[in-house]
């Protein structure tokens, strides 16, 4: 676990919500890493509402309304306050070096780029996460690499603090991870199981092809190390 020093928590308009931020800060705070929290403004959301033909439908009166990039603003600090006020309240009971930073880019390789080897990077989902009952597993995808075998010590230690299962999908039959029950399963195959389970968290190492898809698929937060 060496040269691991912050948790990136990645949130945008879409994937704003304070128990991916509470997480995140739970992994930094146990581990004393410093938490830079990254609110992305969509680069494609904002040239879209630049342009004149782009409309949206309200959701109250389902009327179509100009979309116009001073209401996506408003929206945007609306959020961005709201996030600011979570980090306060989270700074409340944990003692957390870092901050709240605001960058317009693309929400995936924009954290990424800021990573150094070593540092976790939490992405949140756009899909609806509710934990009903009995939590969900802690999944990890993983290929052997080092920072597969990281990933996996993180996601054992998450398992054990959140009382719930740690399974740990492989591509190949003759992988053994050290802990969790593990599946051999295609990675498509293993998305689709994701989805249909629900999950508590997923780690992947970030170097792995389905780091990227899992930031847009999966039903729970995704922690790239």
């Amino acid at each position: 676990m060496t040269g691991l020093s912050k948790v990136i928590v990645a949130l945008d308009c879409r994937r704003a919500e304070r128990r991916t931020l509470e997480l995140a800060a739970r992994l930094a705070a146990g581990k004393g890493w410093r938490l830079n929290v990254l609110f992305i403004e969509n680069i494609e959301l904002c040239h879209a509402a630049a342009l004149p033909f782009v409309w949206e439908v309200d959701r109250l009166s389902a009327t179509l309304q100009p979309f116009e990039p001073a209401q996506l603003q408003w929206l945007l600090r609306r959020q961005i306050r709201q996030i600011e006020g979570w980090l306060a309240e989270i700074r409340d009971h944990r003692s957390l070096p870092g901050g709240l930073v605001v960058e317009r880019g693309d929400y995936v390789q924009t954290p990424l780029a800021q990573a150094g080897h070593g540092d976790l990077v939490v992405f949140g989902s756009r899909h609806r996460w509710q934990v009903v009952g009995l939590k969900p597993a802690v999944w990890v995808w993983y290929d052997a690499s080092p920072e597969a075998d990281r990933a996996l010590k993180m996601a054992a230690d998450l398992a054990a603090e959140e009382g719930c299962q740690l399974l740990v999908a492989v591509a190949e039959k003759d992988l053994k991870p050290e802990s969790g029950k593990v599946l051999h399963i295609t990675p498509d195959n293993w998305l689709e199981l994701v989805r249909q389970q629900g999950c508590t968290a997923v780690f992947c190492p970030r170097t792995s092809p389905l780091a990227v898809r899992l930031t847009d698929e999966a039903p729970c937060p995704v922690l790239l190390v």
